[in-house]
């Protein structure tokens, strides 16, 4: 009698727990979400992420054998179907359209994530004007350009839709040889906030991620081994962060229908540690 009844219990949980699969494995079904950086680090765990949870998603990156090689490794299992765009959000100075976009019209998404961006370790005194511009482009006019191009037909939907953009703890403490990096994730946390005020009352929500340490391969291409520990030393958790953790943030802030004008610091407790 007692085998049955665990039997009933085991078979009742199982059916919940599939159930709650279903529930969350398809909260994004038939909605089209635009990552910019996503063949790799922070972008591709999000478009991993959203992809398993029944999302579309449009890959865009300055190198299109990379975005073609995301892409082909995302979630389809729902029906969903995934492209990847060529764009290089700093070289394309104005705002975008539909051919910059691979046909894809701007009307059409719902979700946006700004994750294209490039590193800095060198001091400003030595940093020429095409070094400056190239991150400034990178990452902060490529992000406005982006919530440029959508905010408009987002707005005009009446539907709900988001933007996510990705930020840094270094604008907050900004460290030796990241001058115009930092500059640039202080803008990115300003246009977030002020397009939270502009865009929320058209059920538009703008939020960011400030990301502080994590493993991807920017990480370790532009910042040294020795440079890494010392930063370790003076973050609370003692490790770096993962890419698939700040996917898990960008999850949240997405379900979240009222989180706005939130930037959601993701750093182990280094910006709060002395």
């Amino acid at each position: 009698m007692l085998l049955q009844i665990q039997s009933r219990a085991t078979k009742k949980l199982a059916i919940r727990l599939f159930s709650h699969r279903l529930l969350s494995t398809s909260f994004l079904a038939g909605k089209r979400c635009l990552i910019t950086g996503g063949s790799r680090g922070i972008g591709q765990a999000i478009a991993f992420k959203l992809a398993a949870e029944g999302a579309s998603c449009i890959l865009l990156s300055r190198t299109l054998s990379m975005a073609l090689s995301a892409a082909s490794l995302l979630d389809t299992s729902l029906g969903q179907e995934h492209e990847a765009v060529q764009l290089d959000v700093a070289s394309t100075r104005r705002v975008w359209d539909a051919n910059d976009l691979g046909g894809t019209d701007p009307a059409s998404i719902d979700i946006v994530v700004n994750a294209a961006g490039m590193a800095q370790s060198k001091l400003l005194c030595f940093m020429s004007p095409e070094e400056i511009e190239d991150i400034v482009f990178t990452n902060l006019m490529g992000t406005i350009y982006s919530c440029r191009t959508f905010a408009r037909p987002m707005m005009r939907s009446k539907k709900e839709k988001c933007i996510i953009n990705i930020s840094s703890v270094l604008s907050l403490r900004a460290g030796r040889g990241s001058a115009v990096y930092a500059a640039c994730k202080g803008g990115i946390e300003g246009l977030t906030k002020a397009l939270a005020t502009e865009m929320g009352s058209k059920h538009v929500r703008v939020n960011a991620i400030r990301p502080g340490l994590i493993d991807t391969d920017m990480l370790s291409s532009s910042v040294s081994s020795e440079a890494q520990m010392e930063f370790l030393k003076r973050i609370p958790a003692n490790r770096t962060g993962s890419a698939e953790e700040v996917a898990d943030a960008a999850l949240f802030l997405i379900k979240n229908r009222y989180c706005n004008g939130t930037i959601l610091t993701l750093d182990g407790g280094f910006s709060v540690s002395l």
